[in-house]
């Protein structure tokens, strides 16, 4: 909009003096009339929320009202083992039975109301396959005080578990490192030793045999 009150103040103005127009320039008054004649984008589809939701690398799970699974989008799938047909509108504890740190969440969320409540910890699937999230369970509101349900968004937290064994793996074998070379001075000074005694009891045998 402001690109088009622009060219219409530079070009449709009847009233624009010949100075104004060599400010601005013949190409930037070219370039001014063509952004005139662009047709406007299109708005943003106001229902397309749940295909943003499912784009989204986190899990995304949704419970209304009547505390039932809303909305599951395929990250959740793939976390959970579970399609959204499974649980759709089953109870959240249901769906959460094998993981139940997940289900106290939600209820701790449900009985303080406004509040927003986290956690970590391992989300075991239907395979028996175990990735650990941090999980943030929130109420949604209808822009006043009604309550029209949560939303759980479950972060993979695998990634950042793997660095961090790495790095313990890295320290590992850094401390192993420092012992190992401490053991070998700790080594070598006796022997440095033991190999000066020899030398000089040999001197004293080549030069006095009754020393043997």
């Amino acid at each position: 909009m402001f690109l088009q009150y622009l060219a219409t103040t530079a070009l449709g103005n009847p009233v624009l003096t010949r100075k104004k127009r060599f400010v601005m320039g013949p190409e930037m008054a070219l370039r001014v009339k063509k952004l005139a004649v662009l047709p406007p984008l299109p708005d943003f589809p106001a229902d397309s929320w749940e295909h943003i939701l499912a784009s989204l690398e986190e899990g995304i799970i949704i419970i209304d009202q009547e505390e039932r699974i809303a909305f599951f989008n395929p990250t959740a799938e793939h976390l959970t083992g579970l399609s959204h047909s499974q649980v759709w509108h089953r109870p959240y504890t249901e769906v959460f039975a094998a993981n139940p740190w997940v289900a106290e969440i939600v209820q701790r969320t449900l009985v303080f109301g406004h509040s927003r409540t986290a956690g970590e910890g391992d989300v075991q699937s239907r395979t028996r396959r175990t990735t650990p999230v941090r999980l943030t369970c929130s109420p949604i509101f209808n822009g006043g005080d009604a309550r029209l349900g949560l939303i759980l968004v479950l972060h993979d937290l695998s990634h950042q578990r793997e660095l961090a064994e790495e790095v313990q793996r890295e320290d590992r074998l850094a401390h192993l490192g420092l012992v190992a070379a401490g053991l070998a001075h700790e080594i070598k000074n006796p022997l440095a030793g033991i190999r000066g005694a020899a030398q000089l009891l040999q001197g004293r045998v080549s030069h006095d045999h009754s020393a043997v």
